[in-house]
């Protein structure tokens, strides 16, 4: 489905597909599964960077105010007002769980902000020494994967604790699920998973210059830019299933439900869905 102006996020949420745009300050929303083209446009702010689903709501960040918007899932309708976000910095991601919304900040240091999506109140900023790249939330922490560093750093989301595991070269992409991390290494064609218990990794090969990363309906999918492939994982045997799947022109952004992958082209301006069994 041609949905323009450089889709760099999805979500798949609620019987439907959420679609950031960089260039375009409006969602484009798709019906799942058949990727019909909705007449819901919200407004999120201009550069919209991420986006998440949870607590009922879809959540997106915008680095030109720089805020966090609300959109309800259900209306599909702005929820209260945008929250300001530290204006230092380039506001890169989002992600939901551990009793908060929490907003990934690029800048020397990174800093990780922790919203209440009761009332929009910032709970806690801290600083992440590594920069951020991507975050991802579960098993009791956030894992923030460094910017300036191959690292991820473990943040305990109860007592703030930051634990370092060396990851592959320039972690692109994060993603929780069947009791690991999972992160995309661009720099050289990798995937690290890390058990979220132990924290011990293992390395996967993949596709040229591996960025979206999306956990579901039994397996890990793994976007590769240059190569404009998707790679499926069985994250029980940790390898490669099958021939890498032709996609649209460097594939960006990944999500998964319901045996369907929803994946975006920035250059070619569409999300494309890829039926699996």
């Amino acid at each position: 489905m041609r949905v323009g102006a450089r889709p760099n996020d999805v979500v798949v949420a609620s019987g439907r597909v959420w679609t950031a745009r960089a260039g375009s300050d409006r969602l484009a929303v798709l019906d799942a599964p058949g990727g019909k083209r909705t007449n819901r446009r919200p407004r999120v702010g201009a550069t919209p960077t991420s986006a998440t689903a949870g607590f009922d709501r879809l959540w997106v960040v915008n680095q030109s105010q720089p805020a966090l918007v609300a959109i309800g899932l259900r209306s599909g309708r702005p929820v209260g007002d945008p929250i300001a976000l530290p204006p230092i910095g380039k506001v890169v991601a989002v992600a939901t769980g551990e009793r908060g919304v929490w907003v990934g900040i690029r800048g020397t240091p990174g800093q990780l902000v922790r919203i209440s999506p009761r009332d929009g109140r910032t709970v806690k900023i801290l600083a992440m020494p590594d920069g951020v790249q991507d975050i991802a939330v579960g098993a009791g922490a956030v894992w923030v994967l460094g910017r300036r560093a191959d690292t991820v750093t473990r943040v305990d989301s109860e007592t703030g604790r930051l634990q370092f595991v060396n990851v592959g070269d320039d972690p692109a992409g994060a993603a929780i699920g069947e009791g690991a991390l999972w992160v995309t290494n661009s720099g050289d064609d990798t995937v690290t998973r890390i058990d979220t218990g132990s924290l011990s990794t293992r390395v996967i090969g993949v596709g040229d210059r591996p960025y979206g990363i999306a956990v579901g309906d039994g397996a890990v999918w793994v976007a590769n830019r240059n190569a404009s492939t998707l790679t499926r994982i069985d994250p029980a045997t940790n390898r490669v299933v099958g021939r890498a799947l032709e996609v649209a022109a460097n594939p960006f952004a990944v999500d998964v439900h319901d045996r369907h992958v929803w994946i975006t082209s920035p250059p070619d301006g569409v999300v494309q869905r890829i039926d699996f069994e």
